[in-house]
Protein backbone atom coordinates (compact mmCIF):
# COMPACT_ATOMS: atom_id res chain seq x y z
CA UNK A 1 0.00 0.00 0.00
CA UNK A 2 2.73 2.42 0.56
CA UNK A 3 3.99 1.57 -2.79
CA UNK A 4 0.84 2.70 -4.16
CA UNK A 5 0.34 6.05 -1.96
CA UNK A 6 4.05 6.99 -3.05
CA UNK A 7 3.38 6.76 -6.67
CA UNK A 8 0.11 8.39 -6.28
CA UNK A 9 2.02 11.19 -4.62
CA UNK A 10 4.51 11.53 -7.51
CA UNK A 11 0.91 11.69 -9.66
CA UNK A 12 -0.22 14.59 -7.88
CA UNK A 13 3.41 16.85 -7.96
CA UNK A 14 3.13 15.82 -11.85
CA UNK A 15 -0.25 17.09 -12.00
CA UNK A 16 1.15 20.31 -10.40
CA UNK A 17 4.01 20.96 -12.98
CA UNK A 18 1.67 21.11 -15.55
CA UNK A 19 -0.44 23.64 -14.00
CA UNK A 20 -2.84 21.85 -12.33
CA UNK A 21 -2.66 23.10 -8.64
CA UNK A 22 -5.93 22.02 -7.17
CA UNK A 23 -5.10 18.40 -7.48
CA UNK A 24 -5.07 16.44 -3.92
CA UNK A 25 -5.18 13.21 -2.91
CA UNK A 26 -8.04 12.76 -0.12
CA UNK A 27 -7.31 10.02 2.29
CA UNK A 28 -3.66 9.88 2.15
CA UNK A 29 -2.47 11.47 5.27
CA UNK A 30 -3.98 11.76 8.88
CA UNK A 31 -7.25 13.71 9.03
CA UNK A 32 -9.36 14.62 12.06
CA UNK A 33 -10.11 10.94 13.92
CA UNK A 34 -8.46 9.28 11.11
CA UNK A 35 -5.22 8.18 10.45
CA UNK A 36 -4.53 7.38 6.90
CA UNK A 37 -7.55 5.99 5.03
CA UNK A 38 -7.18 2.29 3.52
CA UNK A 39 -8.61 4.16 0.68
CA UNK A 40 -7.40 7.37 -1.07
CA UNK A 41 -8.32 9.64 -3.98
CA UNK A 42 -6.68 12.10 -6.49
CA UNK A 43 -9.29 14.65 -6.50
CA UNK A 44 -9.34 18.16 -8.18
CA UNK A 45 -12.16 19.47 -6.51
CA UNK A 46 -13.77 19.44 -2.81
CA UNK A 47 -14.62 16.21 -1.57
CA UNK A 48 -17.98 16.84 -1.46
CA UNK A 49 -18.55 17.51 -5.28
CA UNK A 50 -17.64 13.94 -5.54
CA UNK A 51 -20.15 12.67 -2.71
CA UNK A 52 -17.38 12.33 -0.27
CA UNK A 53 -17.55 14.00 3.28
CA UNK A 54 -14.95 16.91 3.64
CA UNK A 55 -14.07 15.50 6.98
CA UNK A 56 -14.49 11.59 7.69
CA UNK A 57 -15.98 10.88 11.15
CA UNK A 58 -15.20 7.70 12.30
CA UNK A 59 -18.43 5.77 13.92
CA UNK A 60 -17.09 3.65 16.48
CA UNK A 61 -15.31 6.74 17.97
CA UNK A 62 -19.24 8.11 18.94
CA UNK A 63 -20.47 3.83 20.13
CA UNK A 64 -20.21 4.63 23.59
CA UNK A 65 -22.40 7.83 23.47
CA UNK A 66 -25.01 6.30 21.06
CA UNK A 67 -25.13 3.37 23.86
CA UNK A 68 -25.86 5.89 26.79
CA UNK A 69 -28.16 7.09 24.75
CA UNK A 70 -30.18 4.16 23.29
CA UNK A 71 -30.19 2.91 27.20
CA UNK A 72 -31.36 5.84 28.79
CA UNK A 73 -33.93 5.59 26.23
CA UNK A 74 -35.15 2.26 27.01
CA UNK A 75 -35.18 3.14 30.52
CA UNK A 76 -37.14 6.34 29.89
CA UNK A 77 -39.95 4.27 27.79
CA UNK A 78 -40.36 1.63 30.25
CA UNK A 79 -40.98 4.29 33.04
CA UNK A 80 -43.58 5.96 30.97
CA UNK A 81 -45.45 2.60 29.77
CA UNK A 82 -45.32 1.29 33.36
CA UNK A 83 -47.13 4.81 34.26
CA UNK A 84 -49.28 4.32 31.71
CA UNK A 85 -50.37 0.76 31.63
CA UNK A 86 -50.35 0.62 35.26
CA UNK A 87 -52.51 3.11 35.85
CA UNK A 88 -55.32 1.41 34.39
CA UNK A 89 -55.67 -1.32 36.65
CA UNK A 90 -56.80 1.58 39.10
CA UNK A 91 -60.25 2.14 38.17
Amino acid sequence: MSELREHAKKRVEELHARGETDAYLYGAEPAGEYSPLNSFFLLKDRASVYNLPENPRRPAAHLKRNYLFSFAASLALTAVSALLLGGGERG
